[in-house]
């Protein structure tokens, strides 16, 4: 800590330490001990230019090192996402002196244990005092694992301020031990009371892993607890992305909790391209295979981008996240093929040449996923109103998905599969709106949409209105009565 003190506060008697612990490098003019620890008469030139300047630069509790201290802190360290210790980097050190000669920069401990702190404390107050001010809020939170095995819970509040939709950062902590319901039901909890928000809570929107349907039978109250003995699955293990039976799901009858509609939408792809294997397993083999030989392999990576362009590659693909897929599968079909194909054969890989009959394979599963990768991009949007858009996408997806079933030639199953899964998972909000569903369709894999809220919502955003009642399948009596339904419960 010394020495790094003297480094930083006091570059010339630091030189001169050096110097005196350093005998294998002596120099003439080398001070003795007596000179290092004397006044400033016996000082070096050096020594002396030092303690002059550190004289002029701005006090700690000037309005300039106040400003460009928040500056760094805010900007630099928190915008950019750098770590603290940049702050006593010798090159940062040197950029700040060249910017402003007089401002000395904080050194790490600082910034870690005042000026971070501070900041957010000054944020949660913030928010605090935001949060005061509403009626009503909504909530939506997640809990992950990164790739070095750690777990965070996020949690973010939405609400109406002066008549506009705003969202902030609730909460954002390390989750430690059993990921189980219990454990996140008391995390929430606690962050709620900590801004004092609990009885403004309106809905609380989470996907539908068993471990946080479980978490919400616990945070709020009057929820049947029949059906949920023993759910206390990890969040990071297989059953992240499955969702419960019927009776398991069917806590939304308290108001509380809604389940995620993007992630919703992510269970009625992924089910039906795990059914489509024996259709795509040719295609996708070869897909799979080229992706991890651009990824692997730096002589086929260079070949790639000299005949496909610099930083032009394959994407990956995600276990839990059925769009990549889809981004892969349509940055493969949008290729030059006859480039793609000459690639493969120079490289030695002539058994990953797509045939014609592959690329057909290939664009129609792309030309069916598309508008259910466009409708993924819309409901899990960060600045926009995206609960409005539920009843809107089902309705267009369901029109989209009956048109293909009389136009696909290798997909006709999987398009008439996507459209049972549509009916299934989002049975409830469907009959809600009076839509008839055939005799097959069942609610033992429904996500329990069964909520006015989405009709109410899609009914009062201007960008929807009841236009949505276009892509209605009833006769124009029953979209009447719907009508008169929807605005009977907005005046009540």
């Amino acid at each position: 800590m010394l020495c790094r003190h003297l480094s930083r506060r006091h570059g010339a008697k630091y030189a001169e330490y050096l110097r005196f612990t350093q005998p294998s490098q002596p120099e003439p003019t080398q001070s003795s001990i007596v000179n290092f620890t004397a006044g400033a008469g016996s000082q070096s030139s050096d020594s002396i230019a030092a303690r002059s300047s550190s004289t002029s630069t701005y006090s700690r509790t000037s309005t300039r090192a106040k400003h460009l201290m928040q500056s760094l802190l805010d900007n630099v360290i928190i915008g950019c996402g750098l770590p603290v210790s940049l702050v006593d980097h010798p090159k940062t050190c040197k950029f700040l002196s060249d910017m402003d000669a007089r401002y000395d920069p904080p050194c790490r401990q600082t910034v870690t244990q005042t000026l971070v702190p501070k900041s957010v404390q000054t944020q949660k107050d913030a928010l605090r005092a935001e949060l005061d001010k509403c009626n009503s809020i909504s909530l939506t939170t997640d809990v992950w694992t990164d790739r070095r095995m750690h777990a965070y819970l996020g949690i973010t509040v939405h609400a109406l301020v002066g008549g506009n939709p705003k969202s902030n950062l609730l909460a954002f902590r390390t989750l430690t031990g059993s990921h189980t319901g219990q454990r996140i039901a008391d995390e929430i909890d606690a962050v709620v009371r900590e801004f004092d928000v609990k009885d403004k809570i309106r809905c609380v929107v989470t996907d539908n892993a068993s471990n946080m349907l479980k978490a919400m039978y616990l945070f709020f109250p009057g929820a049947d607890d029949s059906s949920y003995q023993a759910v206390d699955a990890q969040v990071d293990d297989a059953l992240l992305w499955e969702d419960l039976p019927e009776d398991e799901a069917a806590i939304s009858d308290t108001g509380g909790r809604i389940a995620c509609f993007a992630h919703s939408l992510q269970l009625v792809v992924r089910g039906r391209l795990e059914k489509a294997a024996t259709v795509l397993r040719p295609a996708m083999g070869k897909v799979s295979k080229l992706a991890n030989v651009a990824h692997q392999s730096q002589l086929f990576r260079s070949a790639y981008e000299e005949k496909f362009g610099t930083g032009k590659s394959i994407p990956a693909t995600n276990d839990t996240r059925w769009n990549s897929v889809y981004r892969q599968l349509q940055v493969i079909v949008d290729m030059d093929q006859t480039k793609l194909a000459d690639l493969l054969r120079e490289s030695s890989h002539e058994n990953l040449v797509l045939t014609t009959k592959d690329f057909s394979v290939l664009q129609e599963v792309v030309d069916l996923l598309h508008p259910f990768a466009e409708a993924t991009d819309l409901t899990q949007g960060e600045n926009i109103l995206t609960i409005s858009a539920v009843i809107p996408t089902i309705l267009s997806l369901r029109i989209f998905l009956r048109q293909m079933s009389t136009s696909v030639r290798f997909h006709a199953a999987a398009v008439q599969e996507l459209l049972n899964q549509l009916h299934e998972r989002f049975f409830h909000v469907l009959t809600r709106i009076n839509v008839e569903l055939p005799a097959t369709a069942c609610t033992s894999r429904t996500l329990a949409f069964d909520l006015d809220v989405f009709m109410l919502a899609s009914a009062i955003d201007p960008q929807y209105g009841f236009r949505w009642l276009q892509d209605h399948p009833g006769a124009a009596d029953v979209k009447d009565g719907l009508r008169h339904r929807i605005t009977g419960i907005i005046y009540d």
